[in-house]
């Protein structure tokens, strides 16, 4: 019984640390925008998304500190175990290849919220391409987030909801992720994504494999974006070469490697129902939803 109360106090804190990351980025976007209003000259966007995610983080990690989840911040209940080079090359084909597919998966959704809902019409504005530029893009869109959205997800998160049932925590886990990056039209890839980034961690049985698996998705997306109008007689060749890469190694992945540290508890679907229904979970929705009417009205 007392086991079962602390664990209940440990999932009830997490949620309310999600909640702590969602609204600190919020304010911190809000506080960020205020400030560049009153600028003559704007920032570029990445040094932007650099400062709001290093702001956005701060609080929470102080939080986390001196909350009953501190335990889990050790090198060995985040899995930071290090990975052989194979596996270090393997999870970064499969981050690259898997951006293509997440690409594929997304087109429906998007095609949808642009007719329907004239979302997503405007292209990215990456401005001059410069060396400054791709290294603020290496920093805000691939370092950055692939480090501090794993710490939370794929480490905290996941293993506080891994010790009654696996299943449980890839599904609130999964769920999380693609719901807080608050784009609906992309919101299929993003579920594909934390699946991923799941199975390479279990199979790896580090979590430094779902951060290279994001870093590497990420910059692939990045790169892609930067060079689309230099490939695009090639795009459909060269999207079908990604998936057909991803295939391959992950069909290799799954013949060399076991999972580790799988956890087949039987209350994991009840622990995420109430996880989906508690009130910060509630509250963080609210807050993406807000977001996401702001930013495209």
């Amino acid at each position: 019984m007392e086991r079962d109360y602390q664990y209940k106090k440990e999932v009830k804190s997490v949620r309310w640390l999600l909640f702590g990351v969602i609204l600190s980025l919020f304010a911190a976007e809000v506080l960020f925008e205020a400030v560049v209003s009153f600028m003559s000259v704007p920032p570029h966007k990445y040094i932007r998304m650099t400062i709001v995610e290093i702001c956005a983080f701060l609080l929470p990690m102080l939080l986390l500190k001196n909350s009953s989840l501190k335990k889990y911040n050790t090198p060995k209940s985040l899995r930071l175990n290090n990975i052989s080079a194979v596996q270090l090359v393997l999870v970064i084909l499969l981050g690259i290849g898997g951006q293509f597919v997440m690409m594929l998966l997304n087109l429906p959704l998007q095609y949808v919220f642009k007719v329907f809902f004239h979302i997503g019409e405007s292209t990215s504005e990456l401005g001059r391409v410069s060396f400054w530029t791709v290294i603020g893009g290496i920093i805000s869109v691939g370092i950055l987030p692939s480090l501090l959205e794993e710490f939370w997800m794929r480490g905290l998160v996941f293993e506080v909801y891994n010790r009654v049932s696996t299943k449980n925590a890839v599904l609130f886990t999964t769920f999380i992720f693609a719901v807080f990056h608050g784009r609906p039209e992309e919101i299929l890839g993003y579920i594909f994504m934390g699946i991923m980034t799941v199975f390479v961690m279990l199979r790896c049985n580090s979590l430094y494999a779902a951060v290279l698996y994001h870093l590497s998705s990420n910059l692939a997306a990045l790169s892609f974006s930067i060079l689309i109008m230099d490939l695009v007689n090639y795009l459909w060749l060269i999207i079908f070469l990604m998936v057909i890469m991803f295939l391959a190694v992950l069909v290799w992945f799954l013949k060399r490697y076991s999972a580790v540290g799988v956890v087949k508890g039987q209350r994991g679907v009840k622990i995420f129902k109430s996880s989906i229904i508690s009130l910060p979970v509630i509250l963080s929705i609210c807050i993406v939803v807000v977001k996401y009417i702001l930013l495209n009205t």
